[in-house]
């Protein structure tokens, strides 16, 4: 069986190259390359992924191909498609404006 993991999978790695690009939008700095990164079991079924980075989390339901956004106060900030969220320019791929006041 040569099945290529999950992390190493080009949606995997849009996934957090946007999560990655849509954080230092919102907050004007640098956004370190590492994510922590959690596998989401339900069932003994793999279900999806959480990714970590400066205080945001994005948690990635696979079957049902959609993200959601959580701010670092743990507040739902938005749920998109995944593809939507992938999208080449990130302040595109997301429904709100800049959380910065």
């Amino acid at each position: 069986m040569n099945q290529e993991s999950p992390e190493k999978t080009p949606k995997a790695q849009a996934v957090r190259n946007h999560f990655r690009d849509w954080i230092a939008h919102q907050t004007n700095h640098p956004v370190p390359e590492d994510c922590r990164e959690t596998i989401l079991v339900q069932s003994s079924r793999y279900t999806g992924r959480r990714f970590s980075i400066a205080g945001f989390s994005l948690m990635w339901r696979i079957e049902q191909s959609q993200i959601q956004l959580f701010g670092i106060d743990g507040d739902l900030l938005f749920c998109q498609a995944v593809e939507d969220f992938c999208k080449p320019n990130p302040r595109e791929s997301k429904p709100s404006d800049s959380l910065e006041a």
